[in-house]
């Protein structure tokens, strides 16, 4: 159980520093405080702050706290600057990731190990259990970068890194545009997900490229109105 516990506390700590808020670093908040906001507890904080020090994404000062580390990635990072603003926008930016993505989940599934693919199945159960509440874009955006973590390259993990900020505006843009109720646009995510994870965990490199292809074919047309779904 505790490993569990440590492992969500984990991965939601990780979401949180992940964001272009914290590429510069800085102090993070109490730990009683920053366990309600993950909604964990705080002995699994404490274990998952442990981890993120040994990866050297957080750093500890005594009497004084504990420090996200400035990422020379996320500071260099050119794309994550880009605005979108538009449709069109939008629609460049989804290109790009047919591009991008449907590589990454072939490599994916050429490479994952088992402790890989079971982050990837948890973070999309995660993403299933938020269903009915508001946004789900960190937890949709968790399966997405389980997936370039599963590769093994740091470049797929860098890339998607920086597309995060895009990512989040064009999935609030397809929300305030959708007629479909988003529980509903949800549940087709999490199927499509569902199929991109079977195919990695099959080592099957063929069907998971054409399981993403089709995740963010799903996602152009629908947000184009041609179907219903999410981002």
């Amino acid at each position: 159980m505790n490993d569990q516990l440590t492992e969500l506390a984990t991965r939601k700590l990780r979401t949180m520093i992940d964001h272009p808020r914290w590429r510069e670093g800085g102090k993070l908040p109490p730990e009683e405080a920053l366990a309600k906001t993950l909604s964990i507890s705080r002995p699994a904080l404490r274990r998952a702050l442990e981890i993120m020090r040994r990866e050297e994404r957080v750093v500890s000062r005594r009497g004084s706290g504990n420090y996200v580390q400035a990422s020379e990635t996320d500071a260099k990072a050119t794309f994550i600057e880009l605005d979108v603003s538009s449709i069109a926008d939008v629609e460049n930016c989804i290109r790009f990731r047919y591009g991008l993505e449907v590589a990454m989940a072939g490599e994916a599934a050429e490479r994952a190990t088992e402790a890989a693919i079971h982050r990837i199945e948890t973070a999309n159960h995660f993403l299933s259990e938020k269903i009915t509440e508001g946004s789900q874009f960190d937890a949709d955006f968790e399966v997405h970068i389980c997936i370039a973590q599963a590769t093994q390259n740091p470049y797929y993990v860098a890339a998607m890194q920086s597309l995060r900020a895009p990512m989040q505006v064009c999935y609030e843009i397809g929300r305030s545009l959708r007629e479909v109720p988003l529980t509903d646009a949800s549940r087709r995510v999490f199927i499509e997900h569902r199929q991109i994870i079977k195919a990695i965990a099959s080592h099957n490199s063929k069907a998971a490229r054409a399981a993403m292809d089709l995740h963010l074919g799903a996602t152009m047309n629908r947000f184009l109105g041609k179907s219903d779904g999410a981002i």
